[in-house]
């Protein structure tokens, strides 16, 4: 039954962005649904490059989407040289951020992970 919603809600922002393809909430709905719910990390992804593609986005929101990117190819994907990539272009594009600290403790677990 879950799914099904979800699949519905995804249909609504699909809809939505057909209208008005800068639609950011729709979009950002639309690539969780597609990563978190659907079992399409892939596809939720590439909605989240297409956000970080538009122009006059706030830096906050930029590195916050790198961070959703990095955690669904290490969570959904199991690509952890992905996801430390992301995690490292967080690092250096938004140094000062609080996206950036989590990013560099990210780093940690994952090296004491992959140590271990």
């Amino acid at each position: 039954v879950f799914r099904h919603k979800a699949a519905e809600a995804a249909n609504a922002c699909v809809e939505i962005l057909e209208q008005a393809p800068d639609n950011v909430p729709a979009r950002a709905r639309l690539a969780r649904l597609f990563a978190e719910h659907l079992d399409q990390p892939d596809q939720g992804i590439e909605q989240v490059t297409l956000l970080l593609d538009m122009p006059d986005q706030p830096d906050a929101r930029r590195a916050e989407w790198l961070g959703l990117i990095a955690a669904w190819h290490i969570r959904y994907r199991q690509d952890a040289d992905a996801g430390r990539e992301v995690l490292q272009r967080v690092i250096n594009e938004f140094p000062q951020s609080p996206q950036a600290l989590s990013a560099r403790r990210r780093l940690q677990l994952l090296d004491a992970a992959s140590s271990a």
